[in-house]
């Protein structure tokens, strides 16, 4: 019974912070990108405290709350579709040989961002917003690039953040 109090609180906890973060975001106009990518450096905590299992369900809660109440569809847009679920699902393709590994995570973030795009220029009414390849190209190679630094940060805050996290929250 204390285990789950605690994953509950947790969660909840971590939800909140994320809610807090977008709203933050969407506030200050110019965080578009960069708050889906710290409220998946929540994810990555949990995931590495609670399991996969719990990082997925977070991402969904924090995904139906940030639809309620986040004013800026295109960041929860980007979290739900491309930001959010990776931290959980990084494990299983850290798994495949290196340069394979990155052919693949990198065809997931194309194919996700186009899904994401697809679908916000169906809900926005965008249909005939007139062909901007360079604009387009630009924002693929950009994102391309960001995710990438993600990739790397997310291991590396593995190791730095999360134990001091642990050793915050254990009282040591």
């Amino acid at each position: 019974m204390r285990r789950n109090s605690h994953i509950v609180a947790v969660c909840g906890l971590t939800a909140a912070l994320a809610i807090v973060l977008m709203l933050l975001g969407s506030a200050l106009g110019v965080m578009t990108y960069a708050c889906p990518v710290l409220v998946g450096v929540l994810l990555l905590c949990v995931r590495e405290e609670l399991g996969v299992k719990w990082a997925l369900t977070l991402w969904a809660a924090i995904g139906l709350l940030a639809m309620m109440l986040v004013p800026e569809l295109e960041m929860t847009a980007l979290f739900l579709g491309v930001f959010g679920w990776y931290p959980a699902a990084k494990p299983a393709l850290d798994r495949l040989p290196r340069w394979p590994g990155w052919v693949v995570k990198l065809l997931a973030l194309n194919g996700a961002s186009a899904a994401v795009y697809g679908l916000l220029m169906a809900v926005m009414g965008m249909q005939d917003m007139p062909d901007a390849l360079w604009g387009w190209i630009y924002l693929a190679v950009g994102g391309n690039l960001i995710f990438i630094c993600y990739d790397i940060m997310l291991d590396r805050l593995r190791f730095t953040l999360v134990p001091r996290i642990r050793r915050l929250f254990s009282g040591r």
